[in-house]
């Protein structure tokens, strides 16, 4: 006979199924309760999905950590708590506080600092590093590829708190930038600012939170951000790129007023065997061939007052060879290098020679710490001056003050392949093709009284 189970009436059937009751209550209003605080949540912004793991939650490349940003306790508002880089890679800290000059050091920045200073090779062993060699190796480099051995890092100084930087940069993004990461995966470009000072904080705060909260694409290192203390900046680029666990093999220090394409940049990298250089490389544009002069002019932008730098300083320094700070390459080994040297002389000025604390521009220091390696500058015709014609070549060229209004127009030529085929118009100014000299008379006459830029 098959088995028809009979329902429970009465009291019984009250007592079998309350907890069954009680458990669908309960149910209902957790999820009245879940709904409730989903509700609240979505004012104050989004604590889930793709918003939560993209803003409120960064890892720290360094150690592996997860670190807690703005939204996940609902007791921040989000535009305090936007988190970017700072000094060293993994280092994430509120943008907030990133632009503030008196924020305490971290304590990655001491235990980078402690190490980076032992001796000339101590940078490259914090993360394990191996010189990759080129020798023997066939597979290594194919052009266009930058997954057989090459880590490209490209470095972009931009002033932090102008609206032309602002829009120099937003141009960079919508043109060779994108278009690099697009079709080259294992480069990494960045944004280098430095912090805007107190007279300044109020006013740029808000700007560059929501320009950095929008691309993700900028790091800040500590000092003003003004001209005399760019290289602060610069070296500043260089302790980031050194400290990546990513161990990068070459690194481009450029400006945000320049154009860089890859395929010709991975050129300029190669050495007579067609294979890329892997160590001893710095290589660019040597805009002055006679190496570095003292400048007495006051109204030059590379003025260099008597009390400041006597004539015994000039003579230490005359003839240097270096390579324009706009735009310039170096290999793993080399970026090391100036890296520990740079700060070593920080660390211990009697060391350092005297002219070391005062000097401002960072592409003579450079030059003089290559040197001090033994490495010779290796000049390539791809790098183009601002006085010059953009040949097919051209692999990085300096658009001065054309940037950033020629930058959209060359990229056009750069995707129709126009640029590949012939020399292309990148430049505003009528002037003697390569003639710098009428190139800077031109030019000056075009630019605000008293500018030096």
């Amino acid at each position: 006979m098959r088995y028809t189970p009979v329902l429970s009436v009465g009291r019984e059937r009250r007592r079998i199924h309350a907890p069954n009751v009680l458990s669908i209550i309960f149910f209902l209003l957790g999820c009245t309760m879940l709904a409730m605080s989903s509700y609240r949540s979505s004012k104050s912004g989004p604590v889930c999905g793709r918003s939560m793991l993209g803003t409120d939650v960064h890892m720290d490349v360094a150690s592996g950590q997860m670190m807690q940003g703005q939204g996940l306790t609902g007791m921040a508002q989000s535009s305090q708590q936007h988190m970017v880089q700072f000094v060293v890679a993994g280092n994430y800290v509120p943008i907030r506080d990133a632009l503030k000059i008196d924020l305490p050091t971290a304590t990655k920045e001491v235990a980078y600092h402690a190490r980076a200073t032992l001796d000339d090779s101590s940078v490259g062993r914090m993360n394990s590093s191996k010189y990759p060699s080129a020798e023997g190796r066939d597979d290594l480099y194919e052009p266009g590829d930058l997954d057989a051995g090459i880590k490209l890092f490209i470095g972009i100084t931009s002033d932090c708190c102008s609206n032309l930087a602002q829009e120099k940069r937003n141009a960079i993004r919508a043109t060779w930038k994108q278009k690099i990461e697009r079709e080259h995966g294992g480069v990494d470009i960045k944004f280098f600012l430095s912090q805007p000072g107190p007279d300044r904080y109020d006013k740029v705060v808000k700007m560059l939170e929501d320009e950095s909260a929008e691309n993700g694409d900028m790091i800040f290192v500590r000092g003003l951000d003004t001209y005399g203390n760019l290289k602060f900046k610069v070296f500043g680029m260089f302790k980031f790129a050194s400290s990546s666990p990513k161990e990068y093999t070459h690194v481009l220090k450029t400006d945000d007023d320049c154009y860089v394409r890859m395929p010709l940049l991975l050129e300029a990298i190669k050495g007579e065997d067609g294979k890329p250089i892997m160590r001893n490389l710095y290589g660019g544009c040597q805009e002055n061939p006679d190496g570095f002069k003292l400048i007495r002019d006051p109204k030059s932008k590379w003025f260099m007052p008597y009390e400041e730098f006597p004539d015994d300083v000039g003579k230490q320094l005359d003839g240097l060879k270096y390579l324009a700070g706009w735009g310039y390459i170096m290999s793993r080994d080399v970026m090391l290098y100036v890296v520990w040297k740079w700060l070593s002389f920080r660390a211990h000025p009697e060391q350092a020679p005297p002219w070391f604390s005062n000097f401002q521009w960072e592409d003579v220091i450079m030059g003089y710490l290559v040197e001090q390696k033994g490495v010779k500058l290796k000049e390539h015709d791809g790098f183009k001056a601002a006085w010059r014609s953009c040949s097919n070549n051209t692999a990085v060229r300096h658009l001065d003050i054309d940037a950033p209004s020629l930058v959209r127009g060359l990229y056009e030529q750069e995707v129709s392949k126009v640029w590949i085929k012939k020399t292309v118009q990148c430049n505003s100014l009528i002037f003697k093709p390569g003639d710098y000299d009428h190139w800077r008379a031109v030019r000056n006459e075009v630019l605000p009284a008293g500018a030096h830029v």
